[in-house]
């Protein structure tokens, strides 16, 4: 009993929720003029607005999973039958997995700066205050910072100054 209250009700809950958010924040930096709510929680229709933008095989085993993973929505609701099945849970979480690791090296392969991206996108709408802490973040003592100049330059010129301060280190 605690197992079913404790973990899998809002867990896989979670997962969907988690799911859910990725595939919109994916579709928000491949294809920016859909709005971010389309589709609500169908994790089928958000991922058929990305069609075209992944491999056709692998879209298609994507799609199936997201089958599995659309029953752990109704997990919020601790007094149902459902959420005591760990079996929906398991193939919920594998699916979960498989979802976001095939994405990522599916979209990387295909769009290799999508990262570059949706940090773009996510800093430009964000407040001083949290651009010059995400910034920090990204560029102190990091190997890669060059690369991430060189990708978040030109947003705007405040963020631009920001930036020359670390090309000179």
């Amino acid at each position: 009993m605690g197992d079913t209250f404790f973990f899998r009700s809002p867990g896989g809950y979670l997962l969907h929720q988690a799911s859910e958010k990725y595939l919109k924040t994916l579709r928000r930096v491949v294809r920016p003029q859909i709005k971010i709510d389309k589709h609500g929680h169908d994790l089928g229709m958000i991922l058929g607005d990305l069609k075209g933008k992944i491999e056709a095989s692998s879209f298609d085993k994507i799609s199936q999973l997201t089958k599995n993973i659309e029953p752990l929505k109704q997990y919020r609701y601790v007094d149902q039958k459902a959420t005591r099945d760990i079996q929906t849970m398991q193939k919920g979480l594998e699916a979960v997995d498989y979802l976001v690791t095939s994405l990522r090296e599916t979209i990387d392969e295909s769009e290799p700066f999508i990262a570059a991206r949706g940090l773009r996108l996510y800093i430009g709408g964000s407040d001083s205050k949290d651009q010059n802490f995400l910034i920090d973040i990204l560029l102190r003592n990091n190997s890669s910072a060059k690369y991430w100049i060189r990708h978040l330059s030109g947003i705007d010129a405040k963020i631009d100054r920001k930036l020359k301060k670390y090309q000179a280190v």
